[in-house]
């Protein structure tokens, strides 16, 4: 559902005013090569013909100045995150620490509103479900399908270890962090496969930043009757990681992912349906069936008599006055094979079928 790129390319048709700069451009060239052959003659006669000149390195271009420097898996981590590597406002959100968002939370300045947080995020493991008639899920499957519990702290220091029965043991008191939630259709398993290093049976946090917000009624703990989950954390999209930002990817429900999509639902139909010139949070493929599982609030709206494959997005809304982001959570829910618009939210209209 990503815009098409176009990339601007050079007249090809030239003019007066190309052909002498084309005149200019092979002359350079020439001009130089005979300074520099002129002057390594000269530099080899003042050096004597005993002289021996040192040899230039020709440097890697893996150690040049852009490149990422590379950390051997053994090297020790500073458990001190420094703001000066971290981003500081990432979706129109400002990045804030897990001490800031627990104190704005507990001074009731933060709602139930999307919000970006920074620290050290550790994944304690795959969370185990089932799809409805029992069948057992891989762990890529139950990366995908799964409520997953995980830690984010302040500092990078160790919270579990793995001990040799493929348990956890818990290392040290946390201190204060929140445990975000990751909702099914949110990915961790390449975040997670980061914490082994080497032989160490330590989970070693993975500095990231995340999108997500408290209360989030698609979590298993704060569906009726269920009650008292507003200090809960849902992840809405994982942004950064260890100094890389995170390819938003559409995710598919397991056997799905070999499926041919209509290609019939494309952005403009989301900002359409949305209303407000969204920014996409996540998007996933799933069967009508299952969209509850994802979102029970989208599949009570959806009627039941809807078969097939359909898109569940979800977007951060964006105010009507300014265009600023409102922290505000959208979504939708299209049918792949017409591209239509089976029900969305907030515009608040009830979905109609054709």
């Amino acid at each position: 559902m990503d815009p098409v790129h176009v990339q601007p390319v050079q007249s090809l048709t030239p003019d007066p005013r190309s052909r002498a700069r084309t005149v200019v451009a092979v002359a350079i060239p020439v001009v130089l090569f005979v300074a520099f052959v002129a002057a390594g003659v000269l530099g080899r006669t003042a050096a004597g013909p005993g002289t021996r000149f040192a040899a230039v390195e020709t440097p890697d271009p893996a150690s040049g100045p852009l490149a990422t420097p590379r950390t051997p898996d053994t090297a020790p981590e500073d458990p001190r995150p420094t703001s000066a590597s971290i981003p500081t406002a990432t979706m129109g959100l400002r990045v804030r620490s897990v001490g800031e968002i627990l104190d704005l939370r507990a001074a009731g300045e933060i709602g139930r509103e999307v919000v970006a947080v920074a620290g050290w995020l550790t994944i304690p493991a795959v969370g185990d479900c089932a799809l409805p008639d029992g069948v057992a899920l891989s762990v890529a499957e139950r990366d995908v399908l799964c409520q997953r519990e995980t830690i984010l702290a302040d500092d990078a220091l160790p919270i579990l270890a793995v001990e040799h029965r493929g348990g956890l043991v818990s290392l040290r008191d946390p201190g204060r962090h929140l445990r975000p939630q990751a909702i099914p259709g949110v990915e961790l398993a390449s975040v997670a496969g980061r914490q082994f290093m080497g032989n160490s049976t330590e989970l070693r946090p993975r500095r990231v930043v995340i999108a997500g917000r408290f209360g989030d009624t698609r979590l298993a703990e704060c569906r009726p009757p269920a009650t008292g989950c507003d200090e809960t954390f849902a992840i809405e999209r994982v942004i950064w990681v260890d100094g890389e930002p995170q390819v938003r990817r559409t995710g598919r429900y397991p056997g799905l992912a070999g499926m041919q999509l209509s290609g019939k639902v494309r952005w403009h139909i989301v900002d359409g349906a949305m209303q407000h010139g969204a920014i996409v949070l996540s998007e996933m493929v799933v069967p009508r069936d299952e969209l509850g599982r994802f979102d029970p609030d989208a599949d009570r709206v959806v009627p039941d008599r809807v078969r097939g494959t359909v898109w569940y997005v979800r977007t951060l809304l964006r105010t009507r006055s300014y265009g600023s982001v409102s922290g505000e959570v959208g979504w939708a829910v299209i049918e792949d094979a017409t591209g239509f618009v089976l029900a969305a939210e907030p515009d608040g209209r009830s979905a109609s079928v054709r």
